[in-house]
């Protein structure tokens, strides 16, 4: 260990040398004797406090650098007087310029310095952080296009992840929130909330919208399992291929947030759909009964196309919200969707509950906290998937006629979606929709009023 020097002249009331003064050195920070050395290394201590000016009133120690500096008591005879917070250490050995510069390359002078304690700062966008040992640490710059944030979750107190604005998570209305279909009993393999579809074993079950299920959480979205006889099920979301596919290569980390009336298992999975892009098998379970979840014909999922990354398994405690373990995945190269799984492992009885509040699927090894995002920037993302409740409207002041109108839809939808159109007033509609707009026509009623609503859904 290398140690800081100090040198000063004891000096007397009058102006002259102290010759052979008593010296005392203390730490600033409790007051206590500090230990002090006559070489560098620290392998010759000086007694402390002691005589050891020498005959011209010079003094010269060593010792560490320590936080408030020293205190530095000179006597001689019947005069003292002490000289407070005296730095040490070997920072003022180097100049500001050297010290920041990163200067201190791969040579004989940088390791001479890294074994005096001082870490060398060797490429811009370094990070240095206080490591639980008190010391001070780097964290080399992120990759190109990474951003670097904070967060006590990581051991080093700092997460990089990719420099876009909410779209950490991967899953939309990850909390259900956005409900626009309007459904009762729901049966395997159908939407529900947007962008969730419900997988069931035998028959339906019937989702409903939570309000405030939880501090902190302002939707949510309770499955209620409405049949007598007991069965498996569970909730499903596809990532398009778009937004998931530049995640080939890295990890994946899962974190569903549910609730279960009965404290029973509860699985949920990352799966990789390798078939043709956006053009996945939904249902993707092959065999409710199985209990082997990896890849391979008659077991839990279905093979064909789909490779199950990792599955992850809890219990929590009846009706309490549960951030369900963190599972993580290497997503590999060849996926062209991403799919996330959520299920009862056994058969849950009538009026068993699953609920869930968030979902979240990002990239990287280790959790982070849950991103919300604004309301109408989940809205927005939904709408490329699903429509509800597009007004429809042409009159003529005359009788029953065809007319023709066209509507624009607020965002531009995945694919040319498939539409449904309700009339309150007309007859005999039609449309020609494309992922844009939709024009449509129908005869008018005896007032000549064609007036109605459509939905339009791209879901994958």
């Amino acid at each position: 260990m290398s140690l800081g020097i100090w040198t000063g002249v004891a000096q007397l009331a009058a102006g002259g040398v102290a010759a052979n003064a008593t010296v005392e050195v203390r730490r600033e920070s409790d007051n206590g004797l500090a230990a002090i050395c006559s070489d560098r290394a620290g392998t010759a201590p000086i007694v402390n406090p002691s005589a050891f000016a020498d005959a011209y009133g010079r003094i010269v120690f060593y010792a560490a650098g320590v936080d408030q500096g020293y205190s530095i008591k000179v006597t001689k005879d019947a005069f003292t007087y002490t000289l407070h917070n005296q730095p040490m250490g070997l920072a003022r050995e180097f100049d500001a310029a050297v010290f920041w510069a990163g200067v201190w390359a791969a040579t004989t002078a940088a390791a001479a310095r890294l074994a005096q304690g001082f870490p060398a700062i060797v490429a811009k966008g370094d990070a240095w952080y206080g490591s639980a040992a008190d010391t001070l640490v780097k964290k080399a710059a992120p990759a190109n296009g990474m951003a670097r944030m904070a967060d006590s979750s990581q051991s080093d107190g700092w997460l990089d992840v990719p420099h876009m604005y909410g779209t950490k998570n991967l899953l939309i209305n990850p909390d259900g929130g956005i409900y626009k279909r309007v459904v009762v009993a729901t049966a395997d393999d159908t939407y529900f909330a947007d962008r969730w579809y419900i997988l069931s074993q035998t028959s339906t079950v019937t989702p409903s919208v939570l309000t405030n299920p939880e501090d902190g959480y302002a939707r949510g979205v309770r499955i209620t399992q409405s049949q007598a006889a007991a069965q498996r099920f569970g909730f499903a979301q596809i990532i398009e291929g778009v937004y998931c596919k530049h995640l080939r290569g890295q990890s994946g980390v899962l974190v569903p947030r549910v609730r279960i009336s009965n404290s029973q298992a509860i699985r949920y999975a990352i799966l990789a759909w390798t078939g043709t892009e956006d053009a996945v098998t939904s249902d993707a379970v092959n065999d409710w009964t199985s209990g082997d979840y990896t890849d391979g014909a008659a077991k839990f999922f279905v093979d064909t196309g789909y490779v199950p990354l990792i599955v992850g398994a809890a219990t929590p405690s009846a009706n309490v919200w549960t951030s369900l373990p963190a599972i993580t995945a290497a997503l590999g190269t060849a996926f062209n969707n991403l799919v996330v799984v959520v299920w009862t492992e056994g058969t849950a009885a009538q009026n068993v509950t699953l609920d869930f509040d968030f979902v979240q699927l990002e990239r990287g090894a280790v959790p982070t906290q849950f991103e919300f995002r604004a309301r109408s920037v989940e809205d927005t993302m939904c709408e490329r998937y699903y429509l509800h409740g597009i007004i429809l409207r042409a009159y003529q002041n005359t009788g029953s006629i065809s007319q023709v109108g066209s509507v624009m839809w607020p965002v531009a939808m995945r694919v040319t979606p498939t539409v449904a159109i309700t009339l309150t007033a007309g007859s005999g509609p039609s449309s020609s929709p494309n992922a844009y707009a939709m024009e449509y026509s129908g005869t008018s009623d005896g007032a000549g009023n064609l007036i109605g609503s459509a939905t339009a859904t791209a879901e994958l």
